[in-house]
C-alpha cells in the first residue's frame, strides 16, 4: 500500500493511476500531490453516492458495489445460520 501511495504521488505516473479522472477532464488528484492524504480514499468511498460512482467509474462499478454490499450484508446472516446448524447436529 505504501508503494502504491508513493508511486501514485509521482507526477509522471498520474496517467497510470488516474486514467478515468484525466479522460473526464478532472484533475488527477484534487488538492495536489503533496497534500493528498494516503487514507483519504476511505472517506471518499464511504461518502460517495451511487450517482458519483456512475459519473466517475461507470455503471459496471456501481453494479459491482451493489453486489458487494449485498453480499457483505448477507454474510452475517449466513454465518449465524451456519453456527446454529452446527450446534443442532
Amino acid at each position: 500500500m505504501l508503494l502504491f501511495v508513493w508511486l501514485s504521488r509521482k507526477p509522471g505516473n498520474k496517467f497510470i493511476y488516474y486514467p478515468n479522472r484525466i479522460l473526464k477532464g478532472l484533475d488527477a488528484i484534487e488538492g495536489g500531490y503533496a497534500s493528498r492524504n494516503p487514507f483519504a480514499w476511505i472517506h471518499e468511498a464511504l461518502s460517495s453516492t451511487e450517482q458519483d460512482v456512475i459519473a466517475i467509474s461507470g455503471v459496471d462499478t456501481a453494479v459491482y458495489f451493489v453486489f458487494l454490499s449485498t453480499s457483505l450484508s448477507l454474510f452475517p446472516c449466513s454465518l449465524s445460520c451456519l453456527v446454529s446448524f452446527s450446534f443442532c447436529s
